[in-house]
Order: C-alpha cells, then structure tokens, then sequence
C-alpha cells in the first residue's frame, strides 16, 4: 500500500508539474532571404510557361524594390518581364475573346475546386488586364494562401 501511495504522490506531481508548465509557442518564419527569392524566380524562368513567367516578374518585382538588389537583378527582371510579355501575345492574352474565354475557364474550374492556385492566379491576372485592380489583388492572395496550404 506505501508503494501504491509514494506512485501516485509522484504520479500527481509530475501531472501537476506538466499542467504547469508554459505552453510551446509557435514561431512562423518568413522566407526574407533575396537570394533566395532571385533563385526560386530564376528557377520559374526556366520552367517556361505563362504562369511560371508571371510569378517570376512578381518576385523580381518584389526584390527590385530592395535597393541592394536593384542592380543585381535589373536585367533577370527585364529578361522574365520580356519573356513573359513575348509568352502572352503567343497564347492570345492580348485579344479580348481569348482573355474572356481564359476567365470563364478559369472560374469554372473554380467551381470544382475552389483552392485550385492556377485558376486563382488565372482568374487575377484576367482581372488586372480588365483593370479590376482590387478583385485581381483578392484572386493573388486567395492563390498564395492556397499554395501555402
């Protein structure tokens, strides 16, 4: 009986101890490193399609804000910007018909799988080229919340 008394004496304190304890804190880390950013865009250059080009410009965009990395990445931007430029007048993005028909591709592919970040992105892009800035933006950022999951 003393055993069972001096197990549950240290039996309760340990829980007690544990209860007590302070919780774990969770630390999100964001991906600040310009390298590293110049070579995840570097990287979707070489991919080649549309959508690859067009995150790619958005990064090097990004970084070109950065004065440190202006001039280091000054012609990758100009080099993906002309790419993709050369990539949207090859698969029609510059006639109303094919931009109409690409964003009710787009949304309907939405329709089946909301989280979809290709058609997100898709639908975005057709956004900003009608000048819907705002709803372009939202589509952007439900795509990047969708390929963080």
């Amino acid at each position: 009986m003393k055993k069972m008394t001096g197990f549950l004496s240290i039996l309760s304190l340990i829980l007690t101890l544990a209860a007590c304890a302070p919780s774990r804190k969770v630390v999100t880390v964001e991906v600040t490193d310009s390298g590293l950013k110049a070579r995840q865009a570097a990287s979707l250059v070489e991919k080649g399609h549309y959508l690859a080009f067009k995150r790619a410009v958005l990064i090097y965009g990004e970084l070109y804000g950065n004065r440190a990395m202006r001039q280091k990445i000054a012609a990758l931007y100009l080099e993906a910007s002309l790419l993709l430029a050369l990539r949207e007048k090859e698969i029609g993005l510059d006639n109303p018909a094919t931009i109409a028909a690409a964003e009710k591709d787009f949304l309907e592919s939405l329709k089946y799988n909301p989280a979809n970040s290709e058609s997100l992105f898709g639908v975005g892009t057709v956004a900003g080229r009608k000048n819907r800035w705002e709803e372009s933006g939202s589509y952007y950022e439900k795509a990047g919340r969708a390929l963080i999951r």
